[in-house]
């Protein structure tokens, strides 16, 4: 079996940018979630391009082969994770400064 250690650590770096382009496009959408006249259009219309981003990113990265899917995949959910613990820590920190 032939380890493309190139390949994989490029796959890995397409996922970590997927993962950070997601979150950012999530990011935005949220924040202006409020303003919306129809909220729940807005979901959905801002659903589709992080869908179409992601989904086509790792289309683009698997280039075939199932294994470098895996990695890109590994790459998305790091940041996804990193996205989550940083929003826990700044969530429990106290708003007032008490």
């Amino acid at each position: 079996m032939h380890v493309d250690l190139a390949g994989s650590l490029n796959a890995f770096a397409a996922g970590l940018g997927l993962g950070v382009a997601y979150c950012a496009m999530l990011w935005f959408a949220v924040q202006r979630l409020c303003d919306a006249r129809k909220p729940a259009l807005w979901v959905v219309a801002t659903a589709l391009p992080r869908l179409g981003l992601t989904l086509g990113g790792f289309y683009l990265v698997m280039d075939g082969r199932w294994e470098r899917l895996l990695i890109c995949f590994a790459g998305f959910m790091v940041v996804r994770l990193a996205v989550q613990q940083w929003m826990k820590a700044t969530s429990s920190k106290d708003p007032l400064g008490s």
